[in-house]
C-alpha cells in the first residue's frame, strides 16, 4: 500500500495536494561522500575527467587540491537523501530544480538536504 503522510508511517511522502508554495523540508539525514562512491560513479558514468582520474595530475598541475568529487555525483545522492520525508511510497516523481552549485565538494565532505 501507499504512504499517505508522515504522521502515519516514518519516512514516508506526501502526496501533492500536501505541498505548499513556500513549504521548506530540513532534511536531518546526512551522508558522507566516499572515496568509494567516487570511483563508482565515476566508472558507471564514464565521467573520465583528469580531476577525477588522475591523482598526479590533480597534485601538480590543478589548483583544487582535494579528492575533488563531480557535481553529478552530489546532486545524485542528495535527491536520494531527498525521498524519504517527500516522496517515498506516493508514486510522485522528480521533475526538476534550480541549481547552483556554491563551492566544491571533495571525498569525504558530508552532505544535507534542505527543499523547498
Amino acid at each position: 500500500t501507499l504512504f499517505r503522510s508522515n504522521e502515519e508511517t516514518p519516512m514516508a511522502g506526501q502526496w501533492f495536494e500536501q505541498f505548499h508554495v513556500g513549504q521548506v523540508f530540513e532534511h536531518e539525514i546526512r551522508r558522507t561522500v566516499t572515496e568509494t562512491d567516487l570511483v563508482n560513479f565515476i566508472s558507471c558514468t564514464g565521467m573520465l575527467e583528469l580531476l577525477f582520474t588522475n591523482e598526479i595530475y590533480r597534485q601538480t598541475e590543478s589548483a583544487i587540491k582535494g579528492r575533488l568529487v563531480p557535481g553529478a555525483l552530489v546532486f545524485s545522492m542528495a535527491e536520494g537523501l531527498c525521498i524519504g520525508g517527500t516522496i517515498q511510497g506516493t508514486g510522485m516523481a522528480f521533475l526538476g530544480m534550480d541549481l547552483e552549485i556554491k563551492g566544491p565538494t571533495f571525498a569525504g565532505d558530508t552532505i544535507r538536504v534542505d527543499i523547498e
